[in-house]
C-alpha cells in the first residue's frame, strides 16, 4: 500500500480541508470512527478516534496530530504521520490488533497540544497503558525514539526492543525529542514515547538543540529537517519519501504487536 497519496490529499494549509480529507479517507476505508468536538479553554479541538476492543478497561494509544501551523501545508508536520496511521488501519483490515488500541488523530497540537489534552480530559488516564506518538516521519533514514528514560522500564521497554529486532530499520534512542502530543501524556504520568525519522546527519544536531531547549537556551545550529516544517524552504509535499514512511509503519506495527 502506498502512503504518499494520503499525504497529497491531507497536506493543505487549510485546516478544514485537512480534517475533511482525513474523514473522507476513513469513510473510504470503511472504518468506524468517532470525532469529538471538544471545548478546552477558548479552543475547540476536533479529535478523530478509531477504537479497537472499545470495551477493554485499558488500552494503548497510537497517535499523530493532523493540524499544521498557519500557512504551512504540513506535509512532514504532520500529514506523513497521519498517512502512517492510515496505513496501519489498512494492515488491521485483515488482522486487527490483539491489544486494545485507540488510533487517535489529534487536533491543535500546534496550539499547545490542545487536542491531546482534550482527549485525556475525556478518558481516564488510568485507562491508558501507554502512548506512542508519531511526529515528523516523512523524510530520513533512521528512526529516532525518545525519551530514553521511558524506554528503560515497563510497559515500553520490551515492545520497543522487540519492534526494533523485528524490523530492518535503522534505529536510535535519544534522551529527548522536541515536545509534541506525547508531552500531554507525560504530564499526567502515562508512559509515552515519540517516534520520528531523520537523516543521519541531523541526529546529533537535534540532540544538541533539544538539550539547549531544555536549558532555555537558543541552539547555535538547527537540524536541516527543520527546513521541511513550519513554512521552511523545503516545507512541501515534494520532500516526503515513501520509503521513510514505510519504515516507520513497519516499526510501529511491530511495536503494537509486541504489546500483545
Amino acid at each position: 500500500m502506498d502512503l504518499l497519496p494520503y499525504v497529497q490529499r491531507i497536506a493543505s494549509a487549510d485546516q478544514t480541508v485537512r480534517r475533511n480529507e482525513l474523514l473522507a479517507i476513513l469513510r473510504e476505508l470503511d472504518y468506524p470512527f468517532v470525532m469529538y468536538r471538544e471545548i478546552l479553554d477558548e479552543y475547540r479541538p476536533e479529535n478523530v478516534i478509531v477504537r479497537f476492543q472499545p470495551e477493554a478497561p485499558r488500552r494503548l494509544v497510537v497517535g499523530a496530530h493532523y493540524d499544521s501551523v498557519p500557512g504551512s501545508t504540513g506535509a512532514n508536520d504532520n500529514a506523513a504521520a497521519v498517512a502512517v496511521l492510515l496505513g496501519l488501519l489498512q494492515t488491521y483490515r485483515s488482522q486487527p490488533p490483539a491489544v486494545p488500541v485507540d488510533l487517535v488523530f489529534f487536533d491543535l497540537e500546534e496550539l499547545g497540544m490542545r487536542g491531546s489534552r482534550a482527549y485525556l480530559a475525556r478518558v481516564s488516564p488510568q485507562s491508558v497503558l501507554a502512548m506512542i506518538n508519531l511526529d515528523i516521519v516523512g523524510a530520513g533514514t533512521t528512526i529516532v525514539v525518545g525519551p530514553q528514560r521511558n524506554l528503560e522500564t515497563w510497559p515500553l521497554q520490551d515492545p520497543i526492543q522487540r519492534a526494533t529486532a523485528d524490523t530492518s530499520a535503522r534505529f536510535k534512542i535519544v534522551e529527548q525529542l522536541p515536545p509534541g502530543d506525547d508531552w500531554a501524556f507525560e504530564e499526567v504520568g502515562i508512559p509515552n514515547v515519540s517516534v520520528s525519522i531523520l537523516p543521519d546527519d541531523d541526529i546529533p544536531v537535534l540532540i544538541d538543540a533539544v538539550a539547549a531547549m531544555r536549558r532555555h537556551e537558543q541552539s547555535a545550529h538547527m537540524p536541516a529537517i527543520m527546513e521541511t516544517m513550519h513554512n521552511g524552504p523545503r516545507d512541501s509535499i515534494a520532500t516526503i519519501d515513501e520509503t521513510a514512511m514505510q519504515s516507520v509503519l513497519a516499526w510501529v506495527a511491530a511495536a503494537v504487536r509486541a504489546f500483545a
